[in-house]
């Protein structure tokens, strides 16, 4: 009968332990989401609220870009290692864009000597950042390009050095050198535009939204 009660108190109080962890993470997202609406407001962006089968998120829409911030999400039930989950935040315009062919400015990417499998290794790590266009990842050759304090940090890769100048401008270097998140931004110049992305993990603050936005501004700035 003891044994009884207690498993009982057990489950009562693992019950009321879950319901909590529930309710103060719901309170916390839908505050989060409250402020980012808050935000939108202020600053005339348009907010949609993404919901839609395993995507999640939502969009931020100006007049001269759009904003994404998406998160993947694939669990499937009695499937050990099946569970997928990854994160697309990405700033777009179409108001700014390359003469030149791919440009890409990233983080710092590590030169070990390592001969062939150093360049097939630099080769994955471009192509990874690349995403849709990783096919274009041969005909990039990394650039010097910006001060010393940006080429600690950042890597530039394009076809010609025209388009670095095109569209590494004094104000853009400023702008990726105050960048304070732990992930440094990617960003891609093409033909079709221009886009800011970060992977890992979710835009889910006023700062992080704010500071990619901020990031976008200082493209279209020139």
């Amino acid at each position: 009968m003891d044994d009884l009660f207690v498993s009982a108190i057990v489950v009562v109080v693992t019950a009321l332990i879950v319901a909590a962890i529930f309710f103060i993470t719901g309170k916390k997202k839908r505050e989060k989401e409250a402020a980012l609406l808050q935000l939108a407001q202020r600053k005339g962006w348009r907010y949609e609220k993404v919901n839609q089968g395993k995507n999640t998120g939502f969009i931020l829409r100006a007049p001269e870009w759009t904003l994404e911030s998406l998160v993947y999400s694939d669990y499937r039930t009695g499937e050990i290692g099946s569970s997928t989950v990854a994160y697309h935040n990405r700033w777009l315009t179409d108001r700014v864009s390359s003469t030149h062919g791919l440009v890409m400015i990233g983080p710092k990417l590590p030169h070990a000597q390592l001969g062939a499998l150093n360049s097939l290794m630099l080769r994955k790590a471009l192509q990874l950042m690349l995403g849709d266009e990783a096919d274009q990842a041969a005909s990039l050759v990394e650039m010097k390009a910006g001060r010393s304090s940006f080429s600690e940090r950042y890597s530039v890769w394009a076809i010609n050095q025209e388009g670095v100048e095109q569209v590494l401008t004094y104000n853009l270097e400023n702008a990726l050198l105050r960048w304070k998140g732990k992930e440094l931004p990617v960003l891609k110049f093409s033909a079709a535009g221009t886009q800011i992305s970060t992977h890992h993990g979710r835009l889910d603050s006023v700062e992080q939204v704010q500071e990619i936005v901020d990031l976008g501004m200082a493209v279209l700035a020139g």
